[in-house]
């Protein structure tokens, strides 16, 4: 994919949070409220920001392993209206394996690999192709992610199983989306322990969360110098080991 460029929604620099609704946490899904979610999306869009992460939590979506939830879905549309009508752009992103230090698994997974085992790959499959389906041309979401800390959840058993899972989903997604990014939200503990080998992965452009606590790189204070440059230093990292160009400035397409 070296020297492919893809459009990037915005002329001007991407600003944005990873959002839940403030009194319904992650089990916005099942506690939902459109009018709450209206009422963030607008405090959000009055500073000035301009994207949003949010959460499809696997079990609200993927209740068992060959269905996808219509009233969930459903629900995200609203959400997808919401966005527009303020002037948002959104970034859904799949698999939550670890949020706010819990881990959010379906019942139906039992022990085996989400990495490399082939039911678990297959269910993973039918859900991306959904919604790769559904959406390929809705303006609003920015790009795909495929996980939020999946690396937490669980282990690859090896490079070569990080890289299976990240290729085909990867692939199904661009299949039946060629337009949408996508990126992959691995935790700072993939570049300290490899666990998720960042020059495998296969994504657009490349994400890590670089959170200063989580890393044996930094053994100061978190509002030290130090600390407080680590994430600047991890996107260099990760940019060098896994490829990825930065964002053009000049150009405003993301290179890789």
């Amino acid at each position: 994919m070296t020297g492919n460029t893809y459009p990037n929604p915005f002329n001007h620099f991407i600003a944005g949070v990873n959002y839940m609704p403030r009194e319904h946490g992650c089990q916005m899904w099942s506690d939902w409220s459109e009018a709450d979610i209206e009422r963030d999306f607008k405090a959000i869009k009055e500073l000035n920001l301009n994207a949003v992460r949010t959460f499809l939590f696997w079990n609200d979506f993927q209740p068992t392993p060959d269905a996808v939830s219509v009233k969930s879905v459903e629900k995200f549309d609203k959400m997808l209206e919401i966005a527009r009508k303020c002037g948002l752009k959104l970034i859904p992103t799949f698999f939550t394996g670890h949020m706010s230090g819990k881990n959010w698994d379906v019942p139906w997974r039992g022990e085996k690999s989400i990495f490399d085992y082939p039911f678990l790959l297959k269910s993973q499959i039918h859900l991306v192709r959904y919604f790769a389906k559904r959406y390929s041309d809705n303006e609003t979401i920015l790009c795909w992610n495929l996980a939020n800390e999946h690396d937490i959840m669980e282990r690859p058993s090896s490079e070569h199983s990080g890289w299976l899972w990240s290729h085909l989903l990867y692939r199904e997604l661009k299949t039946f989306d060629p337009m949408h990014l996508v990126t992959v939200g691995t935790h700072i503990t993939s570049l300290n322990e490899n666990k998720l080998r960042l020059d495998l992965i296969s994504a657009d452009f490349l994400c890590t969360h670089p959170y200063p606590m989580y890393s044996k790189l930094i053994i100061d204070p978190i509002d030290t110098i130090r600390s407080t440059l680590f994430p600047a230093f991890t996107s260099k990292l990760s940019q060098g080991i896994g490829g990825a160009e930065l964002c053009s400035r000049n150009s405003g397409h993301i290179q890789r």
